[in-house]
């Protein structure tokens, strides 16, 4: 494993949910607002994943996503890990439809999320992710809070004995499938 992450990348809990049960291997991101007018950057290839419902709700992911609540101000549970294995500068509208399968946004999020800010497009990143063998709670901190991708942990969990969502060869085979996807010639349905 590499060496000890101290960021955490933020993300609606029913997607880190789906991460965390092997459904989906894809994170897309445009940036928040706190970000600022060059938007998100990945500029981290391995991160703890931090559930969050700010903003989440129903009509914003697909039906089969599931989103739970956290009480605001508590400590926020940290199960897995994310290593980056490829990242992808998607600016046609196609290929982002090719991915359909492969997420739980809603596409009227997504058309949102594409034309927000000056540049159209959407990144999208395969990752692979790793569970802990129980759960670290992350106090609440001011630093944590607001529309960004990217949080400081001071006290970050360590990665001893992270247990892959999938093996190898199941992994390979996923992001193959999103690989022919984004292959998909511009132009064609």
């Amino acid at each position: 494993m590499p060496e000890l992450p101290h960021f955490a990348f933020k993300e609606w809990s029913p997607i880190v949910d789906a991460l965390g049960s092997g459904r989906q291997i894809l994170l897309l991101r445009k940036g928040g607002i706190a970000e600022g007018p060059g938007g998100f950057r990945p500029e981290h290839d391995h991160f703890w994943l931090y559930p969050t419902t700010f903003h989440s709700a129903a009509g914003k992911l697909k039906p089969e996503a599931r989103i739970t609540h956290q009480p605001e101000g508590s400590p926020t549970p940290i199960r897995y890990f994310a290593e980056v294995h490829e990242t992808h500068w998607l600016e046609d509208p196609l290929r982002l439809a090719a991915l359909d399968s492969f997420h739980l946004w809603a596409p009227e999020e997504l058309a949102k999320r594409w034309t927000f800010g000056k540049r159209p497009g959407l990144y999208a990143m395969i990752v692979r992710v790793f569970r802990l063998p129980s759960p670290v709670a992350i106090p609440d901190h001011p630093s944590h809070h607001g529309c960004k991708s990217w949080i400081p942990l001071e006290e970050p969990p360590s990665t001893d004995n992270l247990i892959p969502v999938w093996d190898d060869a199941t992994f390979e085979t996923q992001r193959q499938k999103i690989r022919q996807a984004l292959a998909l010639p511009p132009g064609l349905a």
